[in-house]
């Protein structure tokens, strides 16, 4: 159990990092955390025991349920001489813990309590050119796809074609299977992720520049938003050349505000390659940072277990859209491909009229 000691010291020492509590006046805030786990700060400040109390407690028990991937040293070569990740990697980090922990959600309900299901998970993300999930992997990949040699940093929409790749792959290592689906421009094809759930789950990745140089604001609570939906799987996105994995929001109750902040897990630690152990895979610590922030590109993560829910998350996405002038992303109908094939200028949402700066 040292590790849970480590985690609750770990945590209580950064807990400066993720402490917010609303002075009075201030607009009231929503905690959400991955898959639509809510801490509400209506409730908290009813309550007895502090805001800031209450709020790391939940923090803290969210945490404790994921897996974190990190750089690593000395594992083994992937070509030449490379035997570690640190100052090139974090991206490619990032995109594991995505895909870690949905297939941990999906077969063990998300929680790292049991060594035994985490030991299975972990198998496939292993640092050996053997595991189907691991940095080799991926690096070997993006030399394919892109020519990146492995030294060289990936971005999030380049992670997501590789994970795509990877997944498919080796759809069939999991039970119930899994399958990704990457969208492109921005669009997603409602019916594309309908046939891949005919006879697995579905990984759905939608990669986004939401501005130019730095985020558009007004794309701020819809973003913001996605952490409300039990389907939401996280993004990969960060600050320049650093890549982080986001897996909670502080959302303001004022959607016209920018005071809102993600949670994520930093991939910037450096630790020594671990094939047999799941300590070094326990969360820490938390990191928070201001959406505004944010680096524009990055890529959203769904999990989609079956058709019920996949006409749930479309729903809600839906809803959510019509309270904003600036979706994230376009749902396209099977009428809606259609058109765009016929004449890529004949939909008059989908693409002229999406304004991404």
């Amino acid at each position: 159990m040292e590790y849970l000691q480590a985690f609750n010291a770990k945590v209580g020492s950064m807990w400066s990092m993720i402490k917010s509590s609303p002075p009075t006046g201030q607009a009231l805030i929503e905690v959400w955390f991955l898959y639509a786990r809510a801490f509400n700060s209506r409730r908290a400040q009813a309550q007895s025991s502090s805001f800031d109390d209450l709020k790391k407690d939940f923090i803290v028990q969210e945490a404790k349920k994921l897996m974190k991937f990190t750089y690593r040293n000395h594992f083994e070569p992937i070509v030449g001489n490379v035997t570690t990740d640190s100052g090139w990697g974090c991206t490619g980090r990032s995109a594991q813990m995505l895909l870690a922990n949905c297939i941990l959600r999906s077969h063990f309900e998300l929680s790292t309590d049991d060594e035994n299901s985490c030991v299975k998970v972990l198998s496939h993300f292993r640092d050996t050119a053997a595991a189907a999930f691991s940095i080799h992997a991926i690096t070997s990949t993006s030399m394919s796809l892109f020519g990146k040699l492995p030294t060289e940093w990936l971005g999030p929409s380049s992670a997501s074609r590789i994970v795509e790749l990877l997944v498919n792959q080796h759809s069939t290592l999991l039970s119930p299977s899994l399958r990704a689906l990457v969208a492109s421009d921005a669009m997603v094809a409602v019916d594309d992720v309908s046939n891949l759930l005919s006879n697995a789950s579905v990984l759905l990745l939608v990669p986004l520049r939401l501005g130019v140089e730095k985020l558009n604001v007004h794309y701020i609570h819809p973003l913001l938003s996605m952490f409300t939906l039990p389907q939401f799987a996280g993004f990969i996105g960060g600050q320049q050349s650093s890549s982080f994995f986001f897996v909670g929001a502080e959302i303001p109750v004022d959607p016209t505000s920018t005071d809102g902040s993600c949670y994520y897990l930093d991939p910037h630690l450096v630790q020594e390659s671990d094939h047999t152990g799941v300590g070094s895979y326990k969360v820490l610590d938390v990191g928070r940072i201001n959406v505004c922030s944010l680096d524009p590109s990055l890529s959203l993560g769904f999990y989609v277990r079956d058709s019920t829910e996949w006409e749930i998350l479309t729903t809600s996405i839906k809803s959510i859209w019509a309270n904003t002038e600036y979706p994230l992303f376009t749902l396209l109908s099977a009428e809606d491909s259609m058109k765009l094939q016929d004449n890529p200028s004949g939909l008059e949402f989908a693409v002229d009229d999406f304004d991404m700066s």
